[in-house]
C-alpha cells in the first residue's frame, strides 16, 4: 500500500510539475506579445510625441512672427499716433492764442433789394490773399469762445483717434 501511495504521489507530482510547465510557458507567451504589443504601442507614441514637437515648433514660429509683425505696426501706429497728439496739442495751442473767428454766410438771393447783385461784388473781393469781409472775432463771450475752442480741440482728437483705429485695421 505505501508503494501505491508513492506511485500516487509521484504521479500527482509528476501531473503538477507538467502543469506548472505548461502554465509557465503560456505566461510566458502572453508576457511576449504583451511586452511586443506594448513597444509597438511605445513606438507610436514617440513618433506621435516628435510629430507634435515638430508642429508646435512650426506653430510657434508662425505665431512669433505675427506676433512680431502684430508689435511692429503697433509701434509704428504708436509713433504715427504720437506725432499726431503733438499736432493736435500744437493746434489747440495755436486755438488757444488765436481769437475764434466766425465767418457769416449771406446767402446770394438775399444780397439786397435789387435781387442778388451784393453776392458778385464780395466774391470778388474775396480773392487770393484778400481779407474775408464776412469774418468776424469778438462775437462769442469769452466763456463760450473756451467752450467752442474746446470743442473743436476734442473734435479734432477723437478725429485723429478715428483715422489712427481706421489705419490700423487696414
Amino acid at each position: 500500500m505505501l508503494e501505491t501511495v508513492k506511485t500516487y504521489a509521484l504521479l500527482g507530482l509528476a501531473i503538477g510539475c507538467v502543469t506548472l510547465s505548461l502554465s509557465t510557458c503560456e505566461y510566458r507567451r502572453q508576457y511576449k506579445s504583451t511586452a511586443l504589443a506594448l513597444d509597438v504601442q511605445n513606438k507610436a507614441i514617440d513618433a506621435q510625441n516628435k510629430e507634435a514637437e515638430r508642429v508646435l515648433k512650426s506653430r510657434t514660429a508662425e505665431r512669433d512672427a505675427l506676433q512680431k509683425q502684430i508689435n511692429e505696426t503697433a509701434e509704428a501706429q504708436e509713433k504715427k499716433d504720437v506725432a499726431t497728439r503733438k499736432v493736435l496739442a500744437q493746434a489747440a495751442l495755436d486755438a488757444e492764442r488765436e481769437p475764434t473767428v466766425i465767418r457769416v454766410r449771406v446767402p446770394a438771393g438775399n444780397a439786397g433789394c435789387s435781387g442778388g447783385g451784393g453776392a458778385s461784388k464780395a466774391g470778388a473781393a474775396t480773392g487770393a490773399g484778400a481779407p474775408d469781409p464776412y469774418a468776424f472775432t469778438g462775437l462769442l463771450a469769452p466763456e463760450a469762445e473756451r467752450r467752442f475752442k474746446s470743442a473743436v480741440t476734442e473734435i479734432e482728437t477723437l478725429q485723429a483717434a478715428f483715422n489712427s483705429c481706421k489705419a490700423s485695421s487696414k
